[in-house]
């Protein structure tokens, strides 16, 4: 087929220039004419053009190393990877290397660093990851400040003293805010202190937290402060640096209730502490619930009641001697005394090397684990019995373990079974020292069902785990006997602090007036209606407080419409029931809140407020003004000290 010698354009005499385009907006001009012989293919089109292409790849590339496209991330050289990736440089690495920088992006750089802001984000990480002061004056912490910003290292502090001096003027500068902040404080300012003293024993600390709904209804649990404890860590003494810290942030009219472990000195700080601010020291004395349940597994374990032996009264001392032989060489003790043996790194290598080599040989029936160690200790004692005969010295007394011969697999299982004891105290444990943004871990509401149900754990793990140690190793003699002393040890103090809970209607409130839990104390103690009625006394005589007192609810954003003046629409309202009713007497008492709130029923599960009570009654500030006080004050309340011990646990590092 022969090409044309004409383009087609040739042939077209009319070039459209009297036509204005403009007023044909669905039309445009013809292109403009090739200036090239055309192809054959023009014959068979009206106005075609050939789209112009290149053989350029850059295109191609820069679509292949797109990373927001699945399969690519390609260049030239393979996949891109972290380490083969190009790095932006700073604009201070562009102006080191003398590139030219528009000076309004230099003059934007340095307007945008703040040396105050600067020298707090120091003063943050030192204080919040526990940093040394001195970390200021090291030329490593120089050096990495310069290569992030030069300007940044004429602000550094120039010695620890003066990170002392400058984090003491921030804090005595936010005082005052704070203290304006505490005041508006939608609920009660609880209290939590505990006494620390440092690793080196030269500082004893007390730590002050405060726990309360703000005004913007969020919940504020931090340390108010950290004095140093002069003196001894007595009652009084106590008394004094609490005290102090109330009055120097003014919240003795906002005080709430005090969160603190079980210790006598602490009854005596909150009698001076009642004195000194007029409230009632049984009512606002609260027990830190991980103290007690740390206490429980201490009696299960070493607990010296003798009560909880089950033999006559003539039986009990030969029955108290026989327990502490077993605590100490029956296979909690051994334990205990091979874990106090491997003490240093070579005997943590060691022990893990003899670890390696027994489990290549399992599975072994009934081994010891003193064939695992007996080697290494042997040999110690030979040196040691030497060296001491060379000297005239009396040689060193057997370690435990190794006179009674290690663990057994009987042994072994005996630990079992106190693992599955004490499993539960350790789960409830760390869910009361939690501490929920929302008030759902960690809060008070949580400590009379958590104790309900250890209770009732520890009815049923005497005679579970008699039973599987009697089936399972019936030539046995009857060792069983301590698990029922043991679990009677910790059963009795768990009800001894169980029963204090009747001194104080902050836990009983807590559940009550909980939106989804309300009905769980009459559903537990269906068999002892004498802890409802006991309990409920105690919540009366606290609503009563609250009844009577003068609480502006929030205000709505809703219009509220006009009473109207017709008879006939006068008429209409008097039917729909809300309207008080008119008598020869004067008008009946409004309902009690409490009364009204306690017939509803209790909020689902799968509710989203059951998981939120303070969010709940947040939201009920207007139909119960009272009520929803009472709760916010009491549901704000932890469960637990454990703040106070999260503060002390940097501080452990210190010299």
């Amino acid at each position: 087929m022969n090409a044309s010698t004409s383009t087609p354009e040739s042939n077209l005499a009319d070039d459209y220039k009297d036509i204005d385009w403009s007023r044909l907006p669905t039309f445009q001009r013809p292109y403009k004419p090739l200036q090239r012989n055309g192809s054959w293919v023009w014959q068979f089109g009206y106005r075609m053009q050939e789209r112009s292409s290149n053989v350029s790849t850059s295109s191609a590339i820069k679509h292949l190393a797109r990373e927001d496209i699945p399969m690519h991330s390609v260049d030239r050289n393979g996949p891109i990877t972290p380490t083969t990736k190009k790095r932006k440089r700073s604009v201070y690495e562009q102006v080191q290397d003398e590139h030219y920088i528009p000076q309004a992006v230099l003059n934007g750089l340095i307007a945008s660093y703040n040396s105050n802001r600067f020298k707090r984000k120091i003063l943050k990480w030192i204080t919040a990851r526990n940093q040394p002061l001195r970390e200021v004056e090291t030329s490593e912490f120089l050096e990495m400040i310069e290569a992030a910003n030069p300007n940044a290292a004429e602000d550094i502090f120039k010695s620890h003293q003066s990170v002392h001096d400058y984090s003491l003027s921030e804090y005595s500068s936010h005082e005052g805010i704070l203290v304006e902040q505490l005041k508006q404080a939608a609920s009660k300012i609880h209290i939590s202190f505990d006494g620390w003293s440092t690793r080196s024993g030269r500082h004893a600390l007390t730590g002050v937290c405060v726990h309360y709904l703000d005004d913007q209804g969020v919940m504020r649990d931090f340390l108010l402060a950290l004095p140093e404890q002069l003196g001894q860590h007595s009652g009084f003494n106590y008394a004094e640096v609490v005290g102090s810290v109330i009055a120097r942030y003014d919240i003795s009219k906002k005080l709430g209730f005090f969160v603190t472990d079980n210790a006598s000195n602490k009854d005596t700080c909150l009698e001076y502490l009642a004195d000194e601010f007029g409230f009632d020291k049984c009512q606002r004395r609260l027990r830190c619930t991980a103290h007690i349940v740390n206490l429980v597994a201490q009696s299960v374990l070493f607990g010296k009641d003798k009560e909880s032996f089950e033999n006559a009264d003539e039986n009990i001392p030969e029955e108290e001697q026989f327990l502490a032989e077993w605590r100490k060489e029956g296979p909690p003790g051994t334990l205990i005394d091979i874990l106090n043996c491997i003490d240093t790194p070579q005997k943590h290598q060691l022990f893990y090397s003899y670890q390696h080599e027994e489990n290549a040989l399992l599975p072994t029936p009934d081994s010891k684990t003193l064939d695992v160690i007996k080697p290494y200790y042997i040999e110690k004692l030979n040196r040691e019995r030497a060296a001491c005969r060379a000297k005239g010295k009396r040689p060193p007394a057997l370690p435990l373990f190794v006179e009674v011969g290690g663990l057994s697999s009987y042994d072994w299982d005996v630990v079992a079974n106190y693992v599955t004891i004490l499993q539960p105290l350790r789960e409830a444990a760390k869910r009361l020292e939690a501490r929920g943004a929302t008030g759902r871990y960690g809060a008070i509401w949580e400590v009379i069902p958590t104790m309900n149900w250890l209770l009732q754990v520890f009815e049923e793990a005497k005679e579970r785990v008699a039973e599987a140690t009697t089936e399972n190793y019936p030539n046995q003699e009857a060792l069983e006997d301590h698990y029922s002393t043991n679990v009677n040890h910790g059963w009795k103090k768990l009800r001894k602090y169980f029963e204090k809970l009747d001194d104080t209607p902050a836990y009983y409130a807590a559940v009550t007036l909980h939106p989804h839990l309300k009905r769980v104390c009459i559903n537990a103690w269906k068999d002892r209606p004498d802890w409802i009625i006991n309990s409920d006394a105690t919540f009366q005589k606290l609503w009563q407080t609250y009844k009577g007192r003068s609480v502006t609810p929030p205000q709505l954003s809703i219009t509220k419409r006009v009473r109207p003046h017709s008879d006939l629409s006068k008429y209409m309202l008097s039917l729909t029931g809300t309207e008080p009713q008119s008598g020869n007497g004067a008008p009946e008492e409004a309902e009690d809140e409490y009364e009204r709130w306690k017939a509803m029923k209790p909020l689902l599960y799968e509710h989203p407020s059951s998981s939120d009570p303070i969010g709940y009654w947040r939201m009920q500030r207007t139909e119960f003004p009272q009520l929803s006080q009472l709760a916010i004050d009491v549901l704000t309340i932890p469960a637990s000290s454990a703040d106070c011990e999260r503060a002390f646990m940097p501080s452990q590092l210190e010299p």
